[in-house]
C-alpha cells in the first residue's frame, strides 16, 4: 500500500485576511500533556495518538485578531481521520456526552426564525446526522444536507449528500452549526457557499466562542481548540470580521419561542436585548458591489 505521505500541511497565512504576520500562542507535540491524555480519553474508532505522538501542533494568531492552528491534516490523512478514526459509534458516543446537534428546541427556534424571514429552501452544510434537516422538513421547508463524514452519511435520519456539488440549485438560507471551526479554508468555503444563495440570502453560523483561550491547559480549552478538529478559533469579533470579508452583514436575531409560558417569553426577550454579540449569529448576503473579494 502506498504511503499516505506527510501527515500535516502548514497554513502560513491568516485564514481571514491572508496576512503572513502570525504569532504563536501555544504549541508542542501531540504526546505532550495534557493534550496527549485528552486525545487518548476521547472515543475513537482507531485512536490516532500513537500515529501522531511525535507531530507538532501550533496555535497562532494574526495581527487582525484571527486565531487558528497552523498545522492541519493533509487531505489524505484527513480522509483517514473520517474513514478510520471517527467511526459512527465514536461520533455518537461523543455527541451523547456533549449534546452536539441534539437540542430539538433550539432547532425549532431556528426554523421559526427562518420562516419569519421568508426562508423556503435551505441547505444545512455540515449537517451531521441530519437532525436539523429533518426538523426543517417537518415544518415544510425544502431542506437538504451535506456532510463529508461517511459515518454520518450512513447513520443519518435523512439523506445526506457527501459533497456540495451533489446538490443542485440555490437556497434562501444556508446553515452551518459547529462547522466553520473545522474547515481547512473557511473563507474560501464561505465564498463558495455565497454563490449558492439567492439574492438577499441568509447564513446562520454557530461556532465555539474561544474568547480568552490561548492554549490547551484544560479540557474546556481542548474542546474549543482541538488541534485535529477545531482548527479555527473564533470570537464574536473575528467571526463578524471573516463574514464581512466573505460578503455578509450581521442581522439581529428575531424572537422565536418554544414555550407556552409568558414569563419565560418575557425573560427571553430581556435576555436577548442585554446579551452582547456572540458566536451564534445570523448574516445576510450583502448586496453592495464593494465586497472584499468574491
Amino acid at each position: 500500500m502506498a504511503s499516505p505521505g506527510p501527515k500535516f500541511v502548514s497554513r502560513d497565512r491568516c485564514i481571514a485576511c491572508r496576512s503572513g504576520e502570525l504569532t504563536e500562542l501555544a504549541g508542542g507535540h501531540f504526546r505532550d500533556e495534557p493534550l496527549g491524555s485528552f486525545i487518548a480519553g476521547d472515543p475513537w474508532g482507531e485512536n490516532p495518538l500513537p500515529i501522531l505522538a511525535d507531530e507538532r501542533w501550533s496555535l497562532v494568531r494574526c495581527n487582525c485578531g484571527q486565531a487558528f492552528h497552523r498545522f492541519i491534516l493533509s487531505p489524505k490523512w484527513n480522509a483517514i481521520r473520517f474513514s478510520q478514526w471517527m467511526s459512527e459509534d465514536a461520533i455518537r458516543e461523543f455527541e451523547e456526552v456533549h449534546g452536539s446537534g441534539s437540542d430539538a428546541a433550539a432547532h425549532v427556534q431556528h426554523v421559526l426564525r427562518l420562516q419569519k424571514l421568508g426562508v423556503r429552501t435551505l441547505l444545512d452544510f455540515g449537517c451531521g446526522f441530519g437532525k436539523f434537516v429533518e426538523m426543517c422538513q417537518l415544518f415544510g421547508l425544502d431542506a437538504v444536507g451535506v456532510d463529508r463524514s461517511s459515518a454520518r452519511q450512513s447513520g443519518a435520519s435523512v439523506r445526506v449528500h457527501a459533497e456540495l456539488e451533489d446538490v443542485p440549485g440555490s437556497f434562501d438560507a444556508i446553515t452551518m452549526f459547529e462547522v466553520l471551526e473545522h474547515l481547512d479554508d473557511p473563507l474560501a468555503m464561505l465564498r463558495t457557499l455565497k454563490r449558492r444563495l439567492n439574492p438577499g440570502g441568509l447564513m446562520v453560523i454557530e461556532v465555539p466562542d474561544t474568547s480568552g483561550v490561548s492554549g490547551i491547559q484544560s479540557r474546556e480549552d481542548y474542546y474549543k481548540v482541538h488541534p485535529l478538529d477545531h482548527i479555527n478559533a473564533f470570537t464574536p469579533e473575528s467571526l463578524a470580521r471573516i463574514m464581512s470579508v466573505a460578503g455578509f452583514e450581521p442581522l439581529p436575531r428575531i424572537p422565536a419561542f418554544v414555550t407556552t409560558s409568558l414569563l419565560r417569553v418575557a425573560k427571553d426577550i430581556a435576555r436577548e436585548r442585554l446579551k452582547p454579540p456572540t458566536t451564534q449569529r445570523y448574516f445576510r448576503l450583502r448586496a453592495a458591489p464593494n465586497d472584499m473579494g468574491s
